[in-house]
């Protein structure tokens, strides 16, 4: 959770979260590593969660490995010989580098699997000297033997190879090793491009220039476009703040948005009316703080989402739902008051501004299909890596399923290929 952090913020907040209501007292598991959990615990007693019970996992014994390794072979029903050959070295050398290896969850998850579809690594694996070479020798496999696995049916991820595939995934390994946080959401796939700048102008010009042409219908194309382009550039530079998934919700449990929405509303609609003037001015104030009160009331924030639950394939479709709402309902507002055209020209603006994280995610992918560092629909991929048991997922981000592999990605020099026979 707090990648490179020795303060752990990000483990402190989650035991707070933990610790209050409405999720104190209920039932709870919480894994991490024995090392994390001890600094954690000299900072807070009790380990941080109050009333719980340590349970520190051991290593496995040899006669559990073998008894894993014999199954797992019975139920696919493989031929016995690479499989009978690592537990006999298990057997001979139980102090040596591969039942040391083997008695980690992890490592012999990868070799069961590895041995299931790539029968021939037995052989190397006998040759490993120390347990880095093994999980180096394991590793090997991952990324060939997810894409073997690939369905040629579906359009969205059967053209990814071996070398794409490791290209897109080192990508985020070093984006990950040079953030603090060690997942990745999709409203942060942006940060990995490296034209920041570049898309900040671009998504702002664009943005402006859409915005232009409606405002065009209820002022006059010139005037519509300058003051769109304007607006644009500005969001464009400003954009690095402005980019935050969005999320509507009419009830968030434990918090009541609604009146300090009406009252943000009624005060925004009162000061437009009154400066702009007393007819048309407040009108016009009374629509804004209609639409200001549905914005702010249907809004939600990062711990309301948490409350709720999200689907981390979703938060782009989420972020686009939002603006579609907000631009419609400006649309309407401002259309019921002043008129079709006008009314479009202030919804279409709000809706697009809204979309912000959108915009900069179709950037992105844009870019990544220009540059081929990462995958040009990162959504896609991600959660086909995660299904692929490359990735996984830590609430609504993207981690490695081990920090290992991603070390491993980080200090590889070229992908790793199957053997003709098993690909």
């Amino acid at each position: 959770m707090d990648h490179h952090n020795p303060s752990t913020p990000n483990a402190n907040a989650a035991l707070d979260t933990l610790n209050s209501p409405p999720w104190r007292n209920r039932p709870a598991v919480v894994a991490g590593r024995s090392q994390h959990f001890n600094e954690l615990q000299t900072r807070r007693g009790d380990g941080g969660l109050h009333g719980s019970t340590t349970i520190a996992l051991q290593p496995l014994p040899a006669e559990v490995v073998i008894d894993h390794l014999s199954n797992f072979r019975a139920d696919i029903n493989a031929p016995a010989g690479p499989w009978d050959a690592v537990i006999d070295r298990i057997i001979d050398q139980p102090d040596g580098p591969l039942a040391h290896a083997m008695s980690t969850p992890w490592l012999l998850t990868l070799t069961a699997n590895a041995l299931h579809n790539t029968p021939d690594i037995s052989t190397q694996l006998l040759t490993c000297a120390s347990q880095d070479k093994i999980r180096a020798t394991l590793f090997d496999t991952l990324i060939p033997t997810a894409v073997a696995h690939i369905d040629q049916t579906n359009t969205k991820t059967a053209h990814y190879t071996a070398d794409t595939v490791h290209t897109w995934l080192t990508t985020l390994a070093n984006h990950l090793n040079r953030t603090p946080e060690a997942t990745l959401t999709l409203d942060q796939v942006a940060a990995i491009g490296a034209h920041q700048k570049q898309r900040n102008l671009i998504v702002g010009l664009a943005g402006g220039l859409a915005g232009g042409l409606a405002g065009g219908l209820a002022f006059g194309l010139v005037f519509g476009l300058a003051g769109g382009l304007a607006g644009g550039l500005v969001f464009g530079l400003a954009a690095g703040s402005l980019r935050e998934p969005k999320r509507i919700a009419w009830r968030v449990p434990g918090r009541s948005r609604w009146p300090r929405a009406l009252a943000v509303g009624l005060a925004v609609g009162l000061a437009v009316g009154l400066a702009v003037g007393l007819a048309v001015g407040l009108a016009f104030g009374l629509a804004l703080g209609l639409v200001s009160w549905l914005v702010i009331g249907l809004d939600t924030t990062d711990r309301d989402r948490l409350h709720l639950g999200q689907d981390e394939t979703r938060t782009i479709h989420d972020d686009i739902v939002f603006g579609l709402v907000i631009g419609l309902t400006g649309w309407l507002v401002f259309g019921f008051a002043f008129g079709l055209a006008f009314g479009l020209a202030f919804g279409l603006p709000l809706g697009l501004a809204s979309l912000s994280t959108t915009w900069y995610y179709a950037a992105t992918c844009i870019e990544f299909r220009v540059t081929g560092v990462s995958a040009a629909c990162p959504a896609v991929f991600l959660d086909w890596a995660r299904r692929a048991g490359l990735l996984r997922v830590s609430g609504v981000g993207y981690q490695f399923r081990h920090d290992t592999f991603q070390q491993w990605l980080l200090n590889s020099v070229e992908p790793a290929r199957l053997p003709d026979k098993a690909a």
